[in-house]
């Protein structure tokens, strides 16, 4: 009787059986005729299901849909409707390569090849499948002899891949990023498993997941070079076959391979280490680095979403809870010890997550000029792995095989509470942000630029996902990611010429779309002012005690200007109304701003007055007429929008900045000096206060003091020339 092979599965009950069957001829996974392995496996099949489950539950919940994925998207649509495989650009216009990622357009495809418009949908399916493989891979993994990696070890992995908030949001957002997730963690199995035709399919996807997967195929090729060179022939061949196709299509198509999008990134968004403060100062640089590797909560944190964290407002991760960043920062140090581990006991499977590991560290550090959020679900995908070691490592040290498995269940048990711990706000949260920013603001201003715009006419706008794919004009966005001309203006500017306003400037768009901070970098500049006006407000409605006010959120409100050579004098349109709703508190508040500049003060003081009327909460408004009042001497009543600040919030600034400098115009100094002194204990980074207070004190004679604050300000704003001026006097009447 032959003997069986050392790859049969025995048979244990018959689910089981036909559990570990299916696993090991379809996914290629290996390990599970190990008995010890069945706890493992028993978590992972739990773990997908459970992937998948809170998966459908977010999307069913929250509609959430990321601004990205509708660039995406409209090029799939465009294709289906006769338009080529492109982003809206006009008539007559060759196909532009706008997206960066090539699943990202062509999974979607597949649903629009089925019905136009299911594409969205289609993405968002394919990435809960995809969220449940990713945990069997994981697993699979885990459990490979060459790993081994204990049973709890295993469980903290799948468990992270499965209920981490971002390792759910992207993908269900409509992105490509729980795909890439996938592709990731299946050529690292495949590599470490020795399957040469698997590793070279899954190293071509990962090639069309994104380019700059290029690093991690030019690894996993050192690693079989080095460990299994027989088999790199054929790895290398099949991943071409893989890839190649879409290289040639792309060269055919649009005239080379390179995406528009990445040039546009590359030409727009300058890196860090170019900008002149931190060319400057070497402490800066290294305050900078640390940020990035550490649980900082900081701008292009790599590693922050190993810990509970929060990043669905776009702009940068923030804490849900504040740990500090204790959570992430003892994840790192335990991949550090991991990795350390691993060297030790020459573990050369490791390997290509080790390199991995430290050349996209230093690539998102050092190369990446804005670490955009779901860049690194798929990074902490695999650094996860090295922390589990390290973990192991750590635990290592205690002595009794059943206290060291207890510490390892109790850490896992521990790190994965604090993931699921975070996920109702989280969740809650994004439903939020699609009801009140995605659908109510940025999808409304699409569908009206959709009712007043020509089809040939131009919008200019960062924000471009929702603007592009509901009002379906051409768009010149920033930084150019679906815009020849915006790319053609970064190339003949220097760079630090390079930006939305300046761009807007050049290419004057028939209208434009600009969020509240954008409207204030242009109120005032006479290319804009002399050629626009404004024809409508977006902005979700004021309230102070929702969380979207107290968050980073810049997508609250929007104003959308047209040219005034467009139906000139008109205040409505097509029946619809034109101009600023008057419900609108902030967008009255910074046109009320706007006249101020103009040096239009009775003006800008009743827009303010209706702004206040719209909402009276607002406290910019509030301290925006308080300044007028107080410039046109109406102290007592400047005085009472300051005394109504502080009725709201007793811990504005700006509002005992306002009653400071009301005070010295009545000749209370001493009364200025404390209420300044309360400003800066309610900020200490108010510089209006700081140079306020430091010619107080210098007039009284103060003058170190009066330094000190001058030097404050100088550390928030280095060029601050009032500041700057200031020290110069003060040195010099102190014979300096």
């Amino acid at each position: 009787m032959a003997k069986k092979a050392h790859t049969d599965i025995p048979v244990t009950r018959p689910a089981m059986e036909g559990l570990k069957r299916f696993l090991h001829r379809r996914l290629g996974v290996e390990g599970l005729d190990t008995p010890e392995n069945d706890t493992v496996l028993r978590f992972g099949i739990v773990f997908a299901l459970l992937a998948v489950l809170i998966r459908c539950f977010f999307w069913a919940y929250t509609g959430r849909t990321w601004e990205d994925s509708l660039i995406t998207v409209l090029h799939s649509e465009n294709l289906m409707g006769g338009l080529g495989l492109t982003h809206y650009l006009g008539k007559g216009e060759p196909p532009l390569h706008g997206f960066t990622s090539p699943l990202s357009v062509l999974v979607p495809l597949m649903g629009d090849i089925f019905k136009v418009g299911f594409g969205l949908s289609f993405i968002k399916l394919v990435s809960a499948l995809a969220g449940s493989l990713t945990v069997l891979y994981a697993m699979a993994l885990a459990i490979h002899p060459k790993i081994k990696l204990p049973a709890p070890m295993a469980v903290l992995v799948m468990g992270y891949l499965a209920l981490e908030h971002h390792q759910t949001l992207w993908g269900m957002a409509g992105m490509e990023t729980q795909m890439t997730t996938l592709v990731l963690l299946m050529s690292l199995y495949f590599a470490v498993a020795e399957k040469t035709i698997p590793l070279g399919i899954s190293l071509g996807f990962c090639m069309l997941a994104r380019p700059d997967f290029a690093f991690w195929t030019a690894i996993v090729g050192l690693y079989v070079m080095a460990f299994h060179p027989r088999k790199l022939v054929a790895v290398t061949a099949t991943a071409v076959a893989v890839y190649l196709p879409w290289i040639i299509f792309t060269t055919w198509y649009y005239g080379s391979p390179l995406p528009n999008t990445i040039m546009a990134k590359e030409l727009g968004y300058p890196l860090w280490t170019t900008w002149p403060q931190f060319t400057r100062t070497p402490a800066l640089v290294l305050g900078r680095i640390w940020s990035a590797v550490t649980g900082s909560y900081g701008e292009g944190a790599v590693f922050q979403p190993l810990g509970p964290s929060f990043a669905g407002h776009g702009t940068s991760y923030r804490a849900v809870f504040n740990d500090y960043g204790m959570i992430c920062n003892f994840m790192v140090v335990m991949a550090v010890a991991g990795t350390v581990s691993i060297f030790r006991r020459r573990q050369w499977a490791y390997l290509p997550l080790v390199l991995f590991t430290l050349v996209y560290t230093v690539y998102y550090v050092f190369f990446v000029a804005i670490v955009f959020s779901w860049y690194l679900s798929p990074f902490v995908a695999a650094v996860i792995f090295l922390s589990a070691r390290g973990i192991q490592a750590a635990c290592g040290l205690i002595r009794g095989s059943g206290a060291r498995t207890a510490a390892q269940a109790a850490l896992a048990v521990l790190y994965l509470a604090c993931m699921v711990a975070v996920l109702p706000t989280t969740i809650a949260t994004e439903k939020s942000i699609q009801e009140n920013v995605e659908n109510h603001v940025r999808k409304q201003i699409g569908l009206f630029l959709n009712r007043v715009m020509d089809t040939e006419e131009t919008v200019g706008s960062e924000s471009l996902g929702y603007v592009g794919y509901y009002s379906r004009r051409i768009v010149y966005d920033w930084p150019g990611l679906c815009s020849r001309k915006v790319v053609g203006f970064s190339r003949t500017h220097p760079r630090e010429q390079r930006s939305l306003v300046k761009m807007l400037e050049f290419c004057r768009p028939d209208f434009m779309v600009l969020r509240h901070h954008e409207f204030r970098k242009v109120m005032g500049q006479p290319w804009f002012e002399e050629n626009y006006r404004v024809i409508s407000s977006f902005e979700v409605p004021y309230d102070r005690n929702n969380p979207l006010f107290k968050s980073p959120n810049v997508d609250l409100g929007f104003l959308v200007f047209a040219r005034n050579t467009w139906h000139p004098g008109a205040t409505e349109f097509n029946g619809e109304q034109l101009g600023i709703n008057p419900k609108h508190g902030n967008a009255l508040n910074l046109e009320g701003l706007r006249l101020w500049k103009l040096g239009k003060a009775e003006e800008a003081a009743a827009c303010l007055a209706r702004a206040i009327a719209a909402n009276p909460d607002i406290l910019e408004a509030h301290n925006n007429l308080g300044l007028i009042l107080f410039n046109g001497k109406k102290f007592n009543e400047a005085m009472a929008e300051f005394r109504k600040i502080l009725e709201i919030d007793p811990n504005s600034a700006a509002a005992y900045n306002g009653i400071g400098m009301l005070l010295v115009m009545q000749g209370d100094g001493e009364g200025a000096v404390k209420n300044l002194r309360e400003a800066l204990r309610c900020d200490p980074q108010c510089v209006e206060a700081l140079i306020n207070l430091a010619s107080l004190l210098l007039n009284r004679g103060s003058l170190p003091e009066a330094k000190s604050l001058l030097q404050s300000v100088l550390k928030i704003q280095p060029e601050n020339r009032a500041a700057a001026d200031g020290i110069k006097q003060i040195d010099a009447a102190m014979g300096r």
